[in-house]
């Protein structure tokens, strides 16, 4: 049997923790500041001699053989949790929460109120930087309310402090000047003070009385010297959607298990129902965990981040480690870690070996190696420009005009007066709007509205002359030059239907020519045939611009389908498909179609996620032929007010006109088959005033394409069926190099702090390399451990749902994260003990 450890044995039997307790909180805290220390403060002092001094002066009937109901407290320096004997913890509220009498006099603490804070009510005064948590739930504090209503007492924690009670908090404060440190030992050794509970009615506790083995309790520079400083994790992603948010729940539960206190700062959409939960304003949340464990305190890194630092920066108050939830942003200006986690998705071809067995003529093979390296090269491209400092200034320009745009549009709409960025004489508004500005792109699929449909010139115009004085300060370097490029460089890429990200005509061929010049583009590695020809590298850099075309024309047509109605009559047959919606009430249709905006066909292609009913089938139940007929009558004479020559033919062909739409699937304003030859050169015609003019051999691609023929570069994948694959273990040495490749990605270097790697959405099976070895591989390679998470439904749901502790599974993935990081930072510091 282990010999126990002295050192737990007397703290528990000072604060009534068992042994277990007392044991953990010694391998956290060591003994630097004794195993049971004092208040470390004087205002945790003063609220916990507060609490002390009215447990025993309030006379409310008789108590547990405890220090007036509390049995058992778990102290450190800056903190304190107090334990009421199991049933009495109404009866210790009771005697703590302010309360008046009859007589207009206050007992209990004045201004004391309570909040939830996971299983333990958080006791704190307002305007004191001090709390004690209270094993007690809301039940018992409505218990103690009752209590109190059965004595006679009138509960006044039902509103915020003021005038006589925050007299009578003063005057208690004065009084336990000089008799706090005593009170508040009290509490924290209640083992000890319970023996001397009599006197306590009556006078205040002797200090030395409550010293106990003063040898055994004394402060000594022992203990784990790792764990006296706090630890700061980093968990890092190559890329967004890789899960490293839900690792970061689950890393913080699984070392919160373990018995660390844990500082979590993570996204704000992970924080969203704990939040709410939350009081209000409250920052810092604590999160329910079971019994027996450390402390989980989470917090959210603000909308896109915008809070992160400062969240950062406060963490080390809230937790012996950190773990900041870093995802693929940068981490400049973040405290360093030490150790950094990199997350990454489960990549089949990095874990499993392909024999291929390649059956298509050697020109498609040609041309798909092609494909694949000037692809494989799309991340050195984007790193490149992320490196440039105009090119991500007009990358931001281009972000940040969607959403104004977006706001000019809703301006429109409401014919109001034109929208601002933002208040020029709000700087909290500037500077948020700024950070969004540099560091927030949209989506890189927000594309603008149609050149020719919105003053889109003139806006463009009215953005740069409000950013001009405040952009100059901050990009003196390359504003000048972004801001005389930046409309006609936007313009292109919006007659191109580019969203806020891809590149134009002109940068594609410019990146296929360099590519084809280069040794890795058309040389012998590239190709298993040799060196390609003439020939063939005209057919597939033709392709790769016929790709680009044709990619560029499905987001016009999906962008700028109202706008392609060969006639009125089409347009207002499209407007009808936009706004039909089935079942609608009959007032509220006759209200909408009565507003000039109901009729607008732009505003009706805006909304058409909002009106998509004609989009699908009959829903059951559902008749759409009726519904149809419903519809043109309660719209009748509206429209015939609207459109005295159009109406009486748009109304006799809407019914079959739509019945023919929903049964092909097509969106409203979506072109028929028979027009689309016409738009393809009408699209080809339109890209003649941007940058294609620079591109070599563009009027034959775009004759070509627009007639419809395809390249031999194009048919490339009509001879997929010709390839056979055959799986095999990769080796664990070529799987750890492709991890540690994820690692430099993530902007760690050789010489950074220690790296481990975590592989989520995990498929383990026999053409998988084994993840122990590809472990041990990579520890050769100076990374600190490698874990596999598998992909759990349950690992989908909110990572702060109470079940996640009680699910197996989940529990397993907890623990394993949870060994990864404690045996990386005891490899990193050898003397922990």
């Amino acid at each position: 049997m282990a010999k126990a450890d002295r050192n737990a044995v007397v703290r528990s039997s000072v604060t009534g923790e068992n042994y277990k307790q007392a044991l953990h909180w010694l391998r956290e805290h060591g003994l630097t500041d004794g195993a049971v220390p004092d208040a470390g403060g004087s205002q945790q002092q003063l609220l916990e001699a507060a609490l002390a001094f009215a447990l025993a002066r309030t006379p409310l009937g008789p108590l547990p053989q405890t220090l007036f109901g509390v049995a058992k407290a778990s102290p450190a320096p800056a903190s304190l949790t107090v334990w009421p004997a199991p049933g009495a913890e109404a009866d210790v509220l009771v005697r703590l929460l302010p309360s008046r009498s009859t007589d207009r006099s206050l007992s209990g603490v004045p201004c004391l109120r309570w909040n939830p804070a996971g299983r333990y009510l958080r006791l704190a005064v307002p305007g004191l930087a001090a709390q004690v948590l209270l094993a007690a739930s809301a039940r018992d504090a409505r218990a103690a309310q009752q209590l109190a209503d059965a004595a006679g007492l009138l509960t006044v924690t039902d509103r915020p402090p003021a005038g006589e009670e925050e007299s009578a908090w003063r005057e208690m404060a004065a009084a336990l000047h000089d008799e706090a440190p005593a009170w508040s030992r009290a509490l924290r050794r209640p083992l000890l003070a319970a023996a001397h509970r009599t006197d306590m009615a009556r006078q205040a506790p002797d200090w030395q009385v409550l010293a106990g083995d003063e040898e055994a309790l004394r402060p000594r520079p022992l203990g784990p010297a790792a764990f006296r400083r706090t630890r700061v994790v980093h968990v890092r992603a190559d890329r967004g959607g890789t899960g490293a948010s839900t690792v970061s729940a689950q890393l913080a539960y699984g070392l919160t298990r373990a018995g660390w206190d844990i500082a979590l700062v993570t996204d704000e959409w992970l924080l969203g129902e704990e939040a709410r939960r939350a009081p209000a304003g409250e920052v810092w949340h604590t999160v329910d965990v079971p019994s027996g464990s450390g402390r989980l305190h989470a917090a959210s890194s603000g909308p896109f981040g915008t809070d992160f630092q400062a969240r950062a920066a406060e963490a080390a108050r809230h937790g012996q480690m950190v773990i900041l939830d870093i995802g693929s942003a940068p981490a400049g200006g973040l405290p360093d870690a030490d150790l950094s986690i990199v997350v990454g998705r489960y990549a089949g071809r990095e874990w499993t070996r392909t024999e291929t067995i390649d059956r298509r003529p050697d020109a498609v093979q040609l041309y798909d190696r092609l494909d694949q390296f000037f692809d494989r090269q799309f991340f050195d491209r984007r790193r490149r420009r992320k490196n440039d400092a105009l090119h991500r200034l007009l990358s931001a320009l281009d972000s940040e005009f969607v959403a104004y745009t977006a706001a000019r549009l809703d301006e429109v709409d409401e014919d109001e007066g034109d929208a601002e960025p933002y208040d020029r004489k709000d700087a909290e508004d500037v500077a948020e709007w700024w950070e969004l500005f540099r560091d927030a792109p949209l989506h890189p699929q927000d594309v603008l509205p149609a050149e020719d449909s919105l003053p889109l010139d003139r806006w463009r115009q009215d953005l740069l002359d409000f950013i001009d004085d405040a952009a100059r300060r901050r990009y003196p370097d390359v504003w000048e030059q972004a801001r005389a490029l930046w409309p006609e460089h936007n313009r292109h890429r919006n007659l191109q239907r580019l969203g806020t990200d891809g590149d134009t005509a002109g940068e594609l061929a410019r990146q296929l020519d360099a590519f084809l010049s280069s040794p890795d583009g058309a040389g012998p590695h590239a190709q298993p045939t040799g060196a390609a020809g003439a020939a063939e590298r005209r057919t597939w850099y033709e392709g790769r611009l016929a790709r680009w075309l044709g990619e560029r024309f499905a987001a016009h047509l999906d962008h700028d389908a109202v706008l392609l109605a060969p006639s009125p009559q089409d347009r207002l047959l499209g407007l009808l498909d936009a706004r039909f919606a089935p079942q609608i009430p009959d007032d509220v249709l006759t209200a909408k179609c009565a507003q000039d905006r109901w009729w607008d066909t732009a505003a009706a292609a805006r909304s058409l996620d909002e009106y998509a009913a004609g989009l699908r089938g009959p829903a059951d139940g559902e008749d759409l032929d009726r519904e149809r007929i419903r519809f043109l009558r309660l719209i009748h004479a509206e429209g015939l007010r609207r459109y005295p020559g159009l109406w009486p033919q748009v109304s006799a062909r809407w019914a079959a006109h739509h019945a023919e739409v929903t049964a092909a699937h097509r969106r409203p304003f979506e072109p028929a088959p028979h027009q689309m030859p016409g738009l393809r050169r009408a699209f080809a015609d339109r890209l003649r005033q941007t940058d294609v003019t620079t591109v070599p051999g563009w009027e034959a691609v775009a004759g070509r394409w627009a007639a419809g023929e395809r390249t031999d570069a194009e048919r490339v994948p009509d001879f997929a069926h010709l390839v056979d694959r055959r799986y095999h273990p990769a080796d664990p040495g070529a799987v750890a190099d492709a991890l540690v490749q994820r690692v430099r990605t993530a902007g760690l270097g050789a010489d950074d702090v220690p790296a481990a790697v975590v592989v989520t959405f995990h498929r383990a099976g026999d053409t998988t390399a084994p993840a122990g070895a590809v472990g041990e591989a990579l520890a050769r390679r100076s990374v600190a451990g490698l874990r596999c998470v598998p992909q759990l439904r349950r690992l989908e749901r909110s990572p702060f749902e109470p079940a996640s502790w009680n699910d197996r599974q989940v529990r397993a993935v907890q623990e394993d994260l949870a060994a990864l990081v404690t045996a990386a930072l005891t490899e990193k510091d050898p003397k922990r003990h």
